[in-house]
């Protein structure tokens, strides 16, 4: 049992990480590209 719950954890932590690095990244990415476009 805790093993499993250790395990649950562990990927939706990885699934956080994952989707906060998508969303500083797309921010970041819009930082960097939308002042040279304009």
């Amino acid at each position: 049992m805790k093993k499993k719950e250790s395990k649950m954890s562990l990927s939706a932590m990885i699934m956080m990480i994952v989707a906060f690095g998508v969303i500083w990244g797309g921010f970041i990415y819009a930082l960097i590209r939308l002042p040279k476009e304009k």
